[in-house]
């Protein structure tokens, strides 16, 4: 018989609450399970039906560990602002608790926990799950050799896969472009270090916008907020083309639903594009920042630089 494992979840940044969630899901046949969520995550543990507790402001470290009760182990996500998750690890270390960070994407993995300071390995867990071969490689390289890092399936992805798959069946023909979000700008860490891309995201969607406005025949576009985006960063722009392009808003449900009436997905480094890329679409990252490189490890994905090559390939 399996021995029923403990664990203490805390989730608040949007990527690792899926990977988190689904592995929950995946595995409560054999787990006992104390979740504890706050901003994204709360909406991502509600929809998938999860029992939790909400984080709010007087909510100490001390009061979720100590519902641990010395026999489970702390599991949460650590993104690239998370600052109250940090505190929890640095909190558990010190009583004793084994923990555990599940990492998403592709990218600052150190960086999150603090690095170059010379502190930084006082806030990394006793082991660290990632969900793909690319992301273990990255973090076997790059974090101390006695962390063990473990490859843990990455269920969100494939529950999405075959979503988009029955999806797609009762979907027309896509005549849509879709554009993915995510705050480049503005993006600063919970040590306040700031992201190293050159470019915002109101540069790569005026870029777009102006590249089909060019077109004689337009298509419409779609906007994808990410999770911790106001839906109103963009009233702007979308006024300037407001004559010439139809821009519309997504409502925010699954990805899914966006995918499905797109027939072209640009972005710029977010985890979506490999969702998009996984569910057949065709991808573009454009990040016109020659310092920086799409971290995307899918080779199918159009990465460009240039707004000469992205008019091209909108035409």
């Amino acid at each position: 018989m399996t021995k029923r494992k403990n664990y203490l979840v805390v989730c608040r940044e949007a990527g690792g609450a899926e990977l988190i969630s689904e592995y929950i899901i995946s595995h409560r046949e054999n787990s006992n399970l104390v979740s504890f969520v706050s901003g994204p995550a709360k909406r991502i543990f509600a929809s998938k039906k999860i029992p939790h507790h909400i984080v709010r402001p007087n909510t100490g470290a001390d009061r979720i560990l100590d519902a641990s009760d010395g026999t489970y182990s702390l599991l949460v996500s650590v993104g690239w602002t998370s600052p109250f998750e940090l505190r929890l690890l640095k909190k558990a270390k010190a009583a004793g608790v084994h923990s555990i960070v599940y990492i998403d994407h592709w990218i600052n993995y150190r960086e999150r926990f603090g690095y170059p300071r010379t502190n930084w390995t006082s806030f990394l867990p006793n082991e660290i799950w990632v969900g793909d071969r690319f992301a273990l490689k990255k973090a076997q390289r790059e974090f101390p050799s006695d962390i063990p890092i473990r490859l843990i399936r990455n269920d969100y992805f494939g529950k999405i896969r075959k979503s988009f798959k029955k999806y797609e069946r009762h979907r027309g023909k896509p005549k849509r472009i879709l554009f993915l979000s995510e705050p480049l700008s503005g993006n600063v860490n919970s040590f306040g270090d700031k992201s190293r891309v050159h470019c915002t995201e109101y540069d790569v969607l005026e870029d777009i916008l102006k590249s089909i406005a060019r077109q004689h025949k337009k298509p419409s576009v779609i906007i994808r907020f990410h999770p911790s985006e106001s839906h109103n960063k963009y009233n702007e722009i979308i006024r300037q083309y407001a004559d010439v392009i139809r821009i519309f808003k997504s409502s925010g449900r699954s990805i899914v639903h966006d995918l499905a009436r797109s027939y072209l997905i640009i972005g710029m480094d977010s985890v979506a594009l490999m969702i998009a890329k996984l569910c057949g679409k065709n991808v573009i990252s454009y990040i016109p920042d020659r310092s920086y490189a799409c971290t995307i490890p899918d080779p199918r994905i159009k990465k460009i630089k240039s707004f000469t090559v992205l008019q091209n390939l909108l035409t």
